[in-house]
């Protein structure tokens, strides 16, 4: 809040700003977010959003050993997405035009805000090719580390299923391999495989499901439209993609689309677990 109103916020701009960024939840005062503020502002929009998306026991442990940050796996894995987000974003749009600077910010903040879930916006994504689009479509998914505000999946569940992929591998290579799956260095029990392997089978499915009923509802929004809405919701980022960018709102939407959107956004903020036993009969017996 501070760093924002020694900028070109007000001060209630600056609080309301801050309250939206260490949250990740990417509300703002005006109607084209965070475009036609300062570079320095977008600067530590950006350096917040990144922190927001880090594991918030990880900031306390760092208060007393700053190394532990660079002792994390996690974190490296989180800034390597990151980093590979940014160079995508900036391999898209380097065409656009614009300073070097510009197109960098640009480039970093959309990244950053699409990984973490915060959903500002400092770009014009409607001009942006359909590839772009699609890969910030498949950055809705990501999110930050786990203990952080961020939503969607989570490093630390990308981190296992990677793992995963690899020991399967492994052993269709070499049948008779004995190996011990680990993740920061530590082994990694079957049932948290099999737990981060069911979440992302109903984390796809609740998208996939909220995709194709609100084709039904709104047969005139095109497919990316559609699809970032429900990946949107879900990963409670907030805008989507074509016709849903943040310059724009879900106002045209009907009452139906509305009201399915509003249950992805509780299903994905409570981690879909508890609202799947809560559905479930043996759940009510007990």
């Amino acid at each position: 809040m501070v760093l924002l109103a020694l900028g070109d916020m007000s001060l209630f701009q600056a609080i309301a700003h801050a309250m939206t960024t260490m949250p990740t939840g990417g509300f703002g005062t005006e109607a084209d977010s965070l475009a036609g503020f300062s570079a320095y502002t977008q600067w530590v929009v950006i350096a917040f959003m990144l922190a927001a998306g880090v594991s918030f026991a990880l900031h306390f442990r760092a208060l007393r050993r700053p190394q532990a940050y660079l002792e994390n796996k996690e974190f490296a894995a989180y800034f390597s997405i990151v980093g590979l987000a940014v160079v995508i974003v900036a391999a898209g749009t380097w065409s656009l035009g614009g300073g070097v600077e510009e197109r960098v910010r640009d480039a970093v903040f959309t990244a950053v805000t699409m990984v973490t879930g915060t959903g500002y916006a400092t770009a014009n994504w409607a001009v942006w090719a359909p590839g772009l689009l699609l890969a910030l479509l498949v950055f809705m998914f990501l999110g930050g580390m786990a203990g952080s505000t961020a939503g969607a999946l989570k490093t630390y569940r990308l981190g296992i299923l990677y793992k995963t992929i690899g020991s399967n591998l492994k052993r269709i290579v070499y049948p008779n391999v004995v190996s011990v799956q680990r993740f920061e260095g530590k082994p990694v029990e079957p049932r948290l495989v099999h737990g981060v392997v069911a979440f992302f089978i109903l984390y796809v499915g609740f998208f996939v499901g909220g995709s194709i009923l609100l084709g039904f509802l709104e047969p005139s929004l095109d497919l990316v439209t559609i699809g970032s809405a429900s990946a949107s919701a879900i990963g409670n980022i907030g805008p989507a993609l074509v016709e849903l960018v943040p310059t724009s709102t879900y106002a045209g939407l009907g009452a139906d689309s509305k009201l399915m959107l509003a249950l992805l956004m509780v299903i994905g903020r409570l981690e879909i677990y508890p609202v799947v036993i809560l559905l479930t009969h043996r759940w009510w017996r007990r």
